[in-house]
């Protein structure tokens, strides 16, 4: 609900929806059956909602967007422990991109010559069978990845061809795939609030003077509260440079 309560909260010309696997736990499962159709934005798969299967989930995403979003101009995907600066954000596609929409857009905190992660002790632990090179393409952690519709249709055209499914998500789809259909990821790390500046906001209320899009990952759900009532107390700018 803190989404629902914050940046994700109804505004105009933009459209917030949750997407998920199913649950295991019936109780969980009555939970968000009833949450779905008390708000008609809950998209759900008929599959497990576990860490393998993150492909099938946004895959899902963008089959969702690519059959029932025709109008969207931009798509973005987070997670839901990330903050976003809905009011910055809109100007900023608005007027530092463009109203009417992007093409080959693929932007996000771009991560490069990531190592495969071998140690059993890690629950992203890939096997040389699933993944035989020492080294990921450039890719967009899932967290926050911002695509324009073609870009969106582009990947799920690919992923639908694709007879292997790699299980970790933003590896197989915005870096495996995006390098066959040669999309080149655009790099925001720049729009993430930084580590001290964010520390500053939510325990001594000090409103950054950089400009931000995006909180760091990972947020409890106080520093999420925090950080939207911060933002809605101060002016928007027009522009997320200027």
């Amino acid at each position: 609900m803190v989404i629902r309560s914050t940046w994700g909260n109804k505004t105009e010309n933009v459209e917030v929806f949750y997407v998920m696997g199913s649950s295991s736990n019936v109780d969980t499962q009555r939970k968000i059956d009833a949450e779905s159709r008390k708000y008609s934005d809950v998209i759900q798969g008929n599959f497990l909602d576990v860490y393998r299967n993150l492909t099938l989930k946004h895959i899902m995403s963008l089959k969702y967007v690519t059959y029932h979003c025709p109008q969207a101009k931009y798509i973005l995907k987070t997670d839901d422990d990330v903050f976003v600066n809905m009011p910055l954000m809109k100007n900023f596609l608005s007027n530092d991109l463009s109203p009417f929409g992007a093409s080959q857009l693929l932007l996000c905190s771009v991560q490069k010559s990531a190592s495969v992660l071998r140690t059993y002790r890690s629950k992203w632990r890939v096997a040389f069978e699933e993944y035989p090179f020492r080294k990921y393409p450039p890719y967009c952690p899932g967290w926050a990845i911002l695509y324009s519709p073609d870009v969106v249709f582009r990947l799920y055209k690919s992923a639908q061809n694709t007879s292997e499914i790699f299980w970790i998500d933003d590896v197989h789809i915005t870096g495996i795939l995006a390098a066959k259909n040669n999309i080149v990821q655009t790099d925001n790390t720049d729009m993430i609030i930084s580590e001290s500046a964010q520390h500053q906001l939510v325990n001594n209320d000090v409103f950054p003077k950089e400009k931000f899009l995006f909180g760091q990952p990972d947020l409890k759900e106080r520093e999420i509260r925090t950080m939207w009532a911060e933002v809605v107390a101060h002016t928007v700018t027009k522009s997320a440079f200027k």
